[in-house]
């Protein structure tokens, strides 16, 4: 980029507090969070006393290149570049891992820990579930084989499949021990009903309120005569202020309604998607009494689970034990425990580090955030997108991003502050229109945990791309041809597929179609490597 923008110069040079930056995608935040860390060097702050932390090793191998990169054409700081190498820019679990063999003895373990293959983990979890199970049919437990005989069909590997994945899940926990003995204290009760019960209701009527925004933009578009009957059918569904109310709204039928403007149209199948939702949630409404009864008929399944997660879990960590065997969770846990249980040497980490710059911040786990939060101080500089959160498979919880962005988003905040990078100078903008016309309907606070169209719109930042505008007296022009399969060809659609693909292509290089080299800034013929073809 030849020059920073206001937000992305803010997000460089900002100092002295927490700070979150949600950086779209193309907004440059790997090169802003590069140039943060070049200029903390200029001003003379120890490369030993930054910590940065990313998501996978291929990212901080990236993000630690870049920066010795900069560092080393940069006529202050190029004597440092060597430091480079042995700076802590790295992931998370080899962070967490260095404390762990650092700080051993405090731990009364072997400096010598290995992190433990999943696969090898997963065998031995899966053995000892199968011997477990056969001490319960031993015993002839009443209550186990009750559970065994109503929730399985032809044998109980549906039960173990589950219960491996709930153990996993738990493994995640800070305390797992804890979260297991407390469980029934906590949850199985009737004040947690009665709070389900309440959220479920909240989240309907939630929905409610969102689907009267979309309401308001198509109703003025109908003519008196259909105002008056969609009015008197949804004047009671906005009106409804419980769950029964509903009931009797949804058992009439809604009147159809008949839209000529196109955008009015589009607000209103946004409107009935939420409606209909909604009528889907109110037809599977169970009455307090019954969903009281249904959830309290779990309770003697819930502890025979219980009794068998804690007994997994405890041979589980002796293997571990005898084996100095631990995989990634586990050797956070300790990381953590560690540094609580030893206060001096946890004030001497934090003492020693200027700032703790974390990557892709929407992926982290309730983990990684509670090792931050322990070693901060006040010096976290987070950045990441929560339109990018994909990793919820590896336990990733983007509503720690939000929740802090929605906090530092309040002026005066003294916990933090929010910087939004939400230019996107990678794409055209017919591609950056076109990402916002489908987010911004579909990605609100209740559904995607984020307000797109209010927070996390983008804009289009490179002009050169401007259709009519000009580098080196050359036009770029974008154009979304949409094809359609030919019925009657004798091709297969994949064929057919390959076919426009190819031609594509060929066409775009016998006529020098013009593209902007991200090096160099400047046009340039289109060439075969330019191509990527998504399948």
């Amino acid at each position: 980029m030849p020059s920073w923008t206001k937000e992305q110069n803010e997000a460089i040079t900002r100092t002295g507090n927490n700070i979150i930056v949600s950086a779209g995608a193309g907004s440059g935040k790997t090169a802003v969070l590069s140039e943060r860390i070049l200029k903390k060097i200029e001003q003379g702050v120890s490369i030993d006393s930054l910590l940065v932390l990313t998501f996978t090793e291929a990212a901080a191998f990236e993000m630690k290149t870049r920066i010795k990169k900069k560092v080393k054409e940069n006529p202050l700081t190029s004597s440092k570049a060597s430091e480079i190498d042995s700076a802590y820019i790295t992931t998370f679990d080899s962070y967490a891992l260095s404390i762990v063999k650092k700080y051993h003895y405090l731990l009364n373990i072997d400096k010598n820990i290995s992190v433990i293959d999943k696969s090898i983990l997963k065998l031995f979890k899966i053995q000892t579930l199968n011997e477990i199970f056969e001490e319960y049919y031993k015993e002839k437990n009443p209550d186990f084989l009750n559970f065994i005989a109503s929730l399985c069909h032809k044998n109980d590997e549906f039960i173990k499949t589950e219960l491996l994945e709930i153990d996993n899940k738990l493994d995640l926990k800070l305390d797992k021990e804890d979260y297991l003995n407390t469980y029934e204290e906590k949850f199985l009760n009737k004040a947690f009903i009665n709070k389900i019960y309440q959220d479920y209701e909240e989240i309907i009527f939630e929905k409610i309120n969102i689907s009267k925004e979309y309401y308001d933009l198509f109703f003025d578009e109908l003519n008196e005569k259909s105002q008056e009957k969609v009015d008197a059918y949804y004047s009671n569904y906005f009106n409804a202020t419980s769950i029964d109310d509903l009931i009797l709204v949804f058992q009439n039928k809604a009147p159809s309604i008949s839209l000529k403007d196109e955008e009015a149209k589009k607000n209103k199948d946004i409107f009935k998607d939420i409606v209909d939702d909604i009528k889907k949630c109110v037809n599977s409404y169970l009455s307090y009494n019954d969903y009281l009864n249904s959830y309290s008929s779990s309770f003697k399944w819930i502890k025979i689970i219980i009794n068998i997660l804690k007994e997994l879990n405890d041979k589980t960590n002796k293997y571990k034990k005898e084996n100095l065997f631990f995989d990634f969770s586990d050797i956070a846990k300790m990381s953590i425990k560690c540094l609580k249980e030893n206060p001096n040497e946890l004030n001497k980490l934090k003492n020693s580090l200027n700032e703790i710059l974390l990557d892709e911040y929407q992926d982290t786990n309730d983990l990684q955030e509670a090792f931050i939060s322990l070693i901060s101080n006040h010096n976290v500089y987070m950045v990441g997108d929560i339109k990018q959160s994909i990793y919820r498979f590896r336990n990733a919880n983007p509503s720690i991003f939000m929740n802090k962005y929605e906090n530092y988003k309040i002026e005066n905040n003294m916990d933090g502050i929010k910087i939004d990078l939400m230019k996107n100078f990678r794409s055209r903008q017919e591609v950056v229109d076109a990402i916002n016309l489908i987010f911004s309907p579909i990605m609100t606070l209740s559904r995607g945990g984020a307000d797109y169209k209010k927070d996390h719109i983008m804009h289009f930042g490179n002009e050169n791309y401007n259709e009519g505008g000009k580098i080196e007296n050359q036009s770029f022009i974008f154009e979304c041809p949409c094809y359609n399969y030919d019925k009657t060809s004798i091709f297969s659609n994949k064929e057919i597929e390959i076919f426009y693909m190819a031609n594509d292509i060929i066409n775009k290089i016998n006529n020098n179609y013009l593209i902007m080299d991200k090096d160099t800034n400047k046009s340039r013929s289109i060439t075969y490597k330019d191509f990527a073809i998504l399948i």
